[in-house]
């Protein structure tokens, strides 16, 4: 199951990438990302018409009828409308998600900009959220976009997330190793 998850991730960044440089080339980038956010936005307020996209039973005809409808709906630009044809005659429109992800990395990553997801047990005050996100920018050499949740069970400390790095400095964490080291 994991090979399938990393090969899907593999296929979801070649995507990403192809369909980054082209709309680079067109200097309309931010409107990309847009414009797959919303479609994305879409499909997870309707679980209904996400099925239907994704499924493999569902035929390609009905899946270019709904984009079609969305297409007159939306308007978006014809490199949007021509990647969500494409995904569903590739079958790959289960890879939104992770392109769309891909897509804003991509954006942030040309703007100087990085998200960074930090859990703590509880809710920061203003003043250490301002202090965590000039530490990070210092660390980073980028604009930090902190995306903060609350997870009680982290006792004390906090998770941060940047891309594919994980710091794990909670108590939850720290208690799991002491206790490990006391199990010699």
């Amino acid at each position: 199951m994991r090979t399938f998850a990393v090969h899907e991730s593999t296929i979801a960044k070649r995507y990403a990438t192809a369909l980054a440089e082209l709309a680079s080339e067109l200097n309309i980038l931010d409107s990309i990302r847009d414009e797959l956010a919303h479609f994305q936005a879409l499909l997870a307020e309707s679980p209904e018409m996400h099925e239907m996209m994704v499924s493999p039973t569902v035929s390609k005809e009905s899946q270019h009828k709904l984009i079609s409808t969305y297409l007159e709906y939306a308007k978006p630009n014809d490199l949007t409308a021509n990647f969500l044809r494409l995904l569903i005659d590739k079958h790959r429109m289960a890879l939104l998600n992770d392109v769309a992800t891909a897509i804003v990395r991509v954006v942030d990553e040309r703007a100087g900009r990085i998200q960074v997801k930090v859990e703590t047990p509880k809710a920061l005050t203003p003043s250490l959220v301002a202090k965590l996100e000039k530490s990070l920018a210092d660390v980073t050499g980028k604009e930090v976009s902190l995306e903060i949740s609350e997870k009680p069970e982290l006792l004390g400390g906090l998770v941060i997330r940047m891309g594919s790095v994980m710091l794990d400095d909670s108590l939850r964490t720290q208690l799991h190793r002491l206790k490990e080291i006391m199990k010699g």
